[in-house]
């Protein structure tokens, strides 16, 4: 049967720490499309049950489109029997949750300890403890280590297929003493995913103590991962853990027809599929990476694509408090605080808001701040991608130095931003991108619900993937070149559907707007000079794109890689400024 005639209505819910949101989809014009969406505050904390925000959003969003969306009762409603009442299907994706504990217990640095990390931070997990071979020395002390350590869960990991026995047998051997001695109340999870061969004495050794899962290899070759199989485990894995954490989380994963991840493993099955290989037109075909960003306040989450290969990275929304506080944190996102303000001033609104998640910046100055934040937060999660995926084409000394087209970034601080030349000033300073890309904000927060659906049916998530529901905020071109300040670099010509022709000149560290109205399609001649790189392969190569306006135009982005920050105080805020007027304010 056809997939369309097979669904025709889905309740997508996204619980995060902050807000739960409720989205409906459905047939219109014969192809499936979003409908509407609503919002509540997620209901956590002391005496609270997260079911009362899903059931305040979707009241909502029942009123908003008319819709029966819980069924009619006059008795409280019951999560697994009530929501979603006249829909097909429901879609579940969450980030409120207490992040699961885990110790990695492997080999090498570069090994399987570099892998069983990449797994552990592509999921809201927290990695307790790592060690490997020279931590072998000392039996003994790594008991003791993690049963002080107290983890959810140990995760075994290491050896090639048919690699490794004698080392990954003392981890086992290590991982039972631990069970034995740990009440079994608190006694952790086990997790084998090394050696295959291996399997048999794992089974023998563990499970008449523990709860153990055994899954296919990391690394079954070297140099080659294969982290979805544990990646998809795990992520139901730790829907379970809270569940039994989570106040009325009891029947919100309860009902069959639910579809339920994390949102970041949700993110990640969507970039996959949005990462195959694709063709820009214009004179030079090329394959696209794509990346996705969520900053949101329980965690923040960064996905990307390129060549058949995809990876994630999930990190805290307000980081490790000991990090945030330190330093060097503090002097990165005062650098980027486009106000006059010392970095006392940004430590305590930092700190307040790690409190309190739900702030909203009501002052300038904590608008300036929070903005500055939302950057520091985007080069951290590309440099953890660079770190945990080393194909993702991120340089931390010069940005985002691949081809990677779109870009779709959600979270609060975005898509909320008071203008879109805001939204895109973060996006270009946090992520500094080569080259021609598209910018695009998520405002409904719905790609992680897409994901989901996507495993249903692609054709589904690409018809509303394809609809005006995501905002395209313009098209960037960067040209990166060594020359001094004020010096011309680029020559851009521009014809529009609409007829209007025009060439304007470029010269090195201005950012530039160029004013087309929304959904045009532009043809743009870039005739770089020969000492700047546009993305056409190296210096002085030139090209023609055709490109479709966002609500920003289109931005030329001459301020050269990597951005420079003046020293001055009252400099570089009157640069950052000047750098935001350049977008509209």
């Amino acid at each position: 049967m056809d997939s369309i005639q097979a669904l025709t209505s889905l309740l997508g819910l996204d619980i995060g720490k902050v807000n739960t949101r409720a989205a409906l989809f459905g047939i219109s014009g014969n192809k499936f499309r979003y409908q509407g969406g609503a919002i509540a505050p997620t209901s956590l904390g002391y005496g609270s049950q997260i079911g009362t925000g899903v059931i305040e959003a979707v009241r909502d969003l029942q009123q908003k489109t008319g819709r029966s969306l819980l069924k009619p009762t006059g008795r409280p409603y019951l999560l697994e029997k009530d929501i979603g009442f006249g829909v097909d299907q429901v879609a579940l994706v969450t980030s409120a949750g207490p992040w699961m504990r885990a110790a990695l217990l492997g080999l090498t640095a570069k090994g399987s300890l570099a892998v069983g990390t990449a797994l552990l931070e592509s999921l809201p997990m927290s990695m307790v403890g790592a060690f490997g071979l020279a931590e072998l020395r000392d039996e003994s002390g790594i008991i003791e280590r993690l049963i002080q350590l107290q983890p959810d869960m140990l995760v075994l990991t290491g050896g090639e297929d048919n690699g490794a026995e004698k080392p990954l047998g003392r981890w086992v051997e290590i991982a039972r003493l631990v069970c034995k001695l740990v009440p079994a109340t608190g006694r952790p999870d086990v997790l084998f995913a090394g050696n295959p061969k291996f399997h048999e004495t794992v089974r023998r050794r563990l499970e008449p103590i523990t709860r153990l899962s055994v899954l296919p290899n990391l690394q079954p070759i070297a140099g080659e991962r294969d982290l979805v199989p544990t990646q998809a485990f795990l992520d139901q894995m730790i829907l379970r853990h809270w569940g039994d954490q989570l106040p009325g989380w009891m029947g919100l994963d309860k009902s069959p027809r639910n579809l339920t991840a994390t949102k970041g493993f949700a993110v990640g099955r969507m970039v996959r599929y949005l990462s195959r290989a694709h063709q820009r037109e214009g004179q030079i075909a090329r394959t696209n990476g794509v990346l996705a960003v969520d900053l949101g306040g329980g965690s923040i989450v960064a996905s990307g694509g390129l060549n058949g290969r995809s990876g994630e990275v999930v990190l805290p929304g307000w980081g490790d408090p000991g990090e945030v506080q330190s330093d060097h944190y503090l002097r990165s996102v005062h650098q980027w605080t486009a106000a006059p303000v010392s970095t006392q001033t940004v430590q305590q609104y930092l700190s307040n808001h790690a409190l309190q998640p739900s702030l909203v910046p009501e002052t300038l100055i904590e608008l300036a701040i929070s903005q500055a934040h939302a950057r520091v937060q985007l080069q951290q999660l590309l440099g953890k991608l660079d770190v945990n995926m080393p194909w993702f084409p991120y340089d931390p000394e010069r940005g985002l130095v691949g081809h990677i087209e779109p870009i779709i970034a959600s979270g609060g601080i975005l898509t909320q931003a008071p203008t879109p030349g805001q939204a895109m000033l973060m996006l270009l300073d946090g992520l500094q991108p080569w080259g021609v890309t598209t910018m695009v904000l998520d405002p409904y927060h719905i790609l992680p619900l897409l994901g989901l659906i996507g495993d249903l049916d692609p054709i589904l998530s690409v018809q509303v993937l394809g609809s005006d529901v995501f905002d395209n905020l313009g098209s960037v071109v960067v040209a990166v070149s060594d020359v001094k300040e004020g010096e011309p670099l680029l020559t851009v010509g521009v014809k529009t559907e609409t007829g209007e022709q025009y060439s304007l000149d470029i010269s090195q560290g201005t950012l530039q707007r160029l004013v087309i109205p929304p959904s045009i399609t532009v043809v743009l001649d870039l005739d770089p000079k020969p000492h700047t790189d546009v993305g056409f392969g190296g210096k002085g190569l030139r090209g023609r794109l055709k490109v479709i306006s966002g609500r920003l135009g289109v931005v030329i982005d001459a301020r050269g890689r990597p951005l420079k920050l003046a020293v001055d105080n009252e400099a570089r805020v009157a640069q950052l400024r000047r750098w935001l007027w350049s977008l509209g304010g």
